[in-house]
This record gives C-alpha cells, sequence and structure tokens, in this order.
C-alpha cells in the first residue's frame, strides 16, 4: 500500500535542500567585526574559566574534538554560543561580525 504523504514528503525534502543552497551564497557582510583589541577591553574582568579561553581567542585548537570537549567543559555553568562556519557560506560569513559585536553587548 503506498503512502498519500509521499508527494508531500519529497516536496519539503526538496524545498529543504533548495533553502539551505539558496543561503550559502557568495555574499557577505558589510558590518565589520570588533577588532581583538576591543574584544579584550570587552571582556576584561572575565571569571578565570572564561578568562582562560578568551587568552586563546584567534587561535587554531590543534588538540582535536577531545581538546574541543575539554575546552567546552570548563564553561560549565557559563551561557556559551558555538558557531559552526565556513569560510564558502555567506550567511555564515554575516553573522560571523554580527556574533562578534554581540559579543561585547552582554
Amino acid at each position: 500500500m503506498r503512502s498519500n504523504h509521499t508527494p508531500l514528503k519529497a516536496f519539503l525534502g526538496i524545498a529543504a535542500v533548495a533553502l539551505v543552497a539558496s543561503g550559502c551564497g557568495a555574499s557577505a557582510s558589510t558590518e565589520a567585526g570588533p577588532t581583538k583589541e576591543a574584544l579584550k577591553a570587552g571582556l576584561a574582568g572575565s571569571p578565570p574559566a572564561l578568562a582562560a579561553q578568551q587568552a586563546q581567542m584567534g587561535q587554531i585548537l590543534d588538540s582535536g574534538a577531545s581538546g574541543f570537549t575539554k575546552a567546552l567543559s570548563s564553561l560549565h555553568g557559563y551561557p556559551v554560543v558555538v558557531n559552526v562556519w565556513a569560510s564558502w557560506c555567506g550567511p555564515c560569513r554575516y553573522e560571523f561580525p554580527v556574533l562578534g559585536n554581540a559579543s561585547l553587548k552582554l
């Protein structure tokens, strides 16, 4: 017996793929992100666990997933935003300076 929902599922699947593909265009943000100095000044006086993570700002974690998990677990009890992005994704590049500026306002 064939389900009546099959065409709907196919349409929703195609629509989702099209939506994701259209969102990853080449557009970039015109908003400038904060400088490293502005971020450091805005984050001055942070608790020790946060300050330790902020000291690594702009560096690549070379310890892989286990290092990321360890860094994340050291921030237990603090609100954390993990931003996963790609350089080829337009919306990703747009939100990066927005998140940086938002972090200064919190």
